[in-house]
C-alpha cells in the first residue's frame, strides 16, 4: 500500500488499483486518508479512472480497425481486445497527427460516465512549453518514461460532479466514506 512517505506536496496520485479491504470493500493501491492532506489532486477508487480506461480501450479499438489490413472485418470479444493492448513505456519523439489526437478524444467522448454527467474535460499538451509542465507535475519515475512522449491526453473530472447530486450531496458508494474533495487528474 501506497502511504504518506512515499508521497509530497505539489503531487498528482492517479491511482488505478483494484483491491478488496478487509471490510470487504473496494480500494485501491493508495492510503487514501494519509495521502489525500498531502498532495494536490488524488483519484479515489472506486470512482476514479474507470472512464479513462475505457477510453484507452476505446482507442485501442480504433487503431485495430485502421490498422487492419483485412478486407472483412470481424467481431473482436473485447476479452480479445483486452489481452492484445499493451502499454507503453517508453516513447518515440515522432509527432502524433492531429487527427489521431482527434479521434482518441472522440472516442473517449462515447465513454459512458455516471448518470451521464459527461463531467471529464480533454486536454492536449502539444507545445514543449505546455508538454514541460505536465512532465514537471509528474513523479520522477512517470517523468522519465514518458519525457519523449510527443503529446500528452489529459483528463480532468469537474470537482464533485460524479457521484453527487446537484445540491452536492454524495449518491454513490463513496457516500459512506464521505464526499470527494479533491479533483482527478488523468495523464
Amino acid at each position: 500500500m501506497v502511504d504518506d512517505s512515499y508521497v509530497r506536496a505539489g503531487q498528482v496520485i492517479i491511482d488505478v488499483g483494484i483491491n478488496v479491504n478487509a471490510e470487504g470493500k473496494l480500494c485501491g493501491d493508495v492510503d487514501y486518508a494519509a495521502v489525500e492532506p498531502i498532495v494536490d489532486a488524488i483519484t479515489p477508487v472506486p470512482g476514479g479512472v474507470g472512464s479513462v480506461t475505457t477510453s484507452v480501450l476505446i482507442g485501442h479499438v480504433v487503431d485495430a480497425k485502421r490498422e487492419s489490413k483485412c478486407k472483412e472485418v470481424r467481431q473482436m470479444e473485447l476479452r480479445e481486445v483486452m489481452q492484445k493492448r499493451k502499454s507503453i513505456r517508453q516513447y518515440l519523439t515522432t509527432p502524433v497527427e492531429e487527427e489521431k489526437v482527434k479521434a482518441m478524444i472522440e472516442a473517449a467522448i462515447l465513454a459512458p460516465t455516471w448518470k451521464n454527467a459527461q463531467e471529464i474535460r480533454y486536454y492536449v499538451a502539444v507545445s514543449e512549453e505546455k508538454r514541460q509542465a505536465v512532465l514537471d507535475a509528474l513523479g520522477e519515475g512517470n517523468r522519465k518514461k514518458t519525457q519523449n512522449a510527443p503529446v500528452f491526453l489529459i483528463s480532468a473530472v469537474i470537482l464533485n460532479r460524479a457521484g453527487f447530486q446537484k445540491d452536492g450531496t454524495a449518491d454513490n458508494e463513496l457516500e459512506t466514506a464521505g464526499a470527494i474533495t479533491t479533483a482527478v487528474c488523468t495523464i
